[in-house]
């Protein structure tokens, strides 16, 4: 009978605890407060000469028997990387010396362990196109902060059942309450908050209570949303941290492995210092983008602990390509410009109605505006259906390829083409999507355009729409109205 190899277990501990002294490649010989450390005696000026790999290696030999720990924390695109040596023994183990914090120190690392996890949460769960909401009440109509918590969480359900009415995703959402303490029992409040993209106009209306200011979430190119996740984790008051979102959110995603890494490209990255970056990409076998890096020695133990920033390169799928397909995709930045406006009348309830629409395509050609104009109705179905049968009718008319702006008030419609959920349903073989026979025919109508959609209630044409839609049920129909019956809902 065979044994049963034993498996190896690497001793954890708080390495950011032990390593809390960042290294520098060449330190001052003398400190800001004047006195020499350990450091310090090394410099030429003290006792002649030390390169700075002799210095690494010094500090690689003091290191217990170890394994280099590549930990990574994955944040949506976003990754940290933490490289540090962990133990076989216990008793090689290096622990930090305890002591007591004052109560200033303390709340200030508990402000920045705060800040970090919600800089990967809000990273993980959302990204551009999501909205960004400010909440504020009337002047004179503050209320109790209890009274701020139930209209915030009754705003939010009513932004889920309209969510849910329309066939759309489960809500997220962030949200932090900010006020300033007052001398009575009122308080000058509002809340921020980001949460799943939707159409602005519809999660505007959802609040009563006061002014709303929304916006499309436009993450950082190198740190994502980290700029609001540090403004939301700075308000609170009196110790209370008013920080609360939906159960629905995704974790960070850790991965950690002790076989890939050597002592020797530790020292490696150690020496290479700020230009560590190529080093890093190669360890990520070139899948993530070096952004920013720190090294940190300890006075306990020999070795270092690095942290690094990266953030995932856009993932481009191999496909077998036509000469046409290159010629066609050299093209795509001089595609001609269309505009389609939608606007659609519904009559039912949410689960079932009639649709009448009205779709017109604007392009310009040599200066001069030419539009072509079609209306319809669609019978039997939801509001999301109908919007796809709309959008499918009206990319039927065009021939060839085309740059398209689509105006629409529709959420549905926008996170479908803006943030790709169509595409990924799609990759996903439609594996429990809602409305998967009418989204593979619009992707296929869709195939070879370049597609941006205005999710708006109001545009150009809406006015004249109606008008026309008007004439229409009066019995002046055209013979540009089309009748589509959704038998397969």
């Amino acid at each position: 009978m065979s044994r049963m190899k034993k498996k190896c277990t690497y001793h954890q501990y708080d390495f950011e605890d032990v390593y809390g002294k960042e290294w520098k490649v060449s330190p001052l010989p003398v400190s800001r407060d004047g006195q020499l450390n350990i450091e310090d005696c090394y410099d030429s000026s003290v006792l002649g000469e030390e390169t700075a790999a002799e210095r690494v290696d010094r500090r690689m030999k003091a290191l217990a028997s170890c394994r280099i720990m590549l930990q990574r924390i994955i944040s949506g695109d976003y990754v940290e990387s933490n490289i540090y040596p962990v133990y076989l023994n216990r008793k090689d183990v290096p622990r930090a010396e305890k002591y007591r914090t004052s109560r200033e120190t303390q709340k200030r690392l508990n402000q920045k362990n705060r800040q970090k996890k919600y800089i990967r949460i809000i990273n993980t769960n959302f990204r551009a196109g999501d909205l960004i909401v400010t909440l504020t009440y009337k002047d004179g109509e503050y209320p109790s902060l209890d009274r701020a918590r139930k209209d915030i969480k009754n705003y939010l359900a009513a932004i889920g059942r309209y969510r849910r009415k329309q066939g759309m995703t489960p809500l997220k959402y962030i949200y932090v309450i900010e006020y300033v303490d007052g001398s009575t029992n009122k308080v000058r409040i509002h809340h921020h908050l980001i949460m799943s993209a939707m159409d602005r106009d519809v999660a505007e209306s959802k609040w009563t209570k006061g002014r709303v200011e929304s916006k499309y979430a436009d993450p950082d190119d190198d740190f994502g949303l980290e700029g609001f996740a540090r403004y939301i984790c700075k308000l609170e008051s009196n110790g209370r941290h008013l920080i609360q979102h939906s159960r629905n959110l995704k974790k960070p995603i850790v991965r950690e492995n002790v076989t890939k890494l050597t002592r020797k490209k530790m020292r490696d990255l150690v020496l290479a210092g700020d230009d560590m970056g190529p080093m890093m990409e190669k360890i990520f076998q070139g899948s993530c983008r070096y952004i920013d890096s720190k090294t940190y020695i300890s006075d306990l133990t020999g070795g270092f602990y690095i942290y690094s920033r990266l953030k995932k390169k856009e993932v481009k799928t191999m496909e077998t390509k036509t000469a046409s397909d290159k010629a066609n995709a050299k093209a795509d930045s001089n595609l001609k410009p269309v505009k389609i406006y939608i606007d659609m009348d519904w009559k039912g309830s949410l689960k079932k109605g009639n649709a009448t629409y009205s779709v017109v395509l604007e392009t310009m050609f040599k200066g001069r505006t030419y539009t072509a104009v079609h209306h319809g109705e669609v019978v039997n179905t939801t509001q999301n259906r109908a919007i796809l049968h709309i959008s499918r009718i009206a990319l039927s008319h065009l021939r060839g390829r085309f740059n398209l702006e689509i105006h629409a008030a529709s959420g549905y419609l926008a996170g479908g083409f803006n943030l790709c959920r169509f595409q990924s349903a799609a990759e996903r073989e439609y594996q429990n999507t809602k409305n998967a026979d009418l989204i593979d025919k619009l992707l296929k109508a869709a195939a070879g355009h370049a597609i941006r959609v205005v999710p708006e209630q109001h545009h150009a044409y809406t006015d004249w729409m109606r008008k026309e839609r008007e004439k229409g049920q009066q019995g002046e129909r055209n013979q540009e109205w089309e009748k589509t019956i959704d038998d397969k809902r």
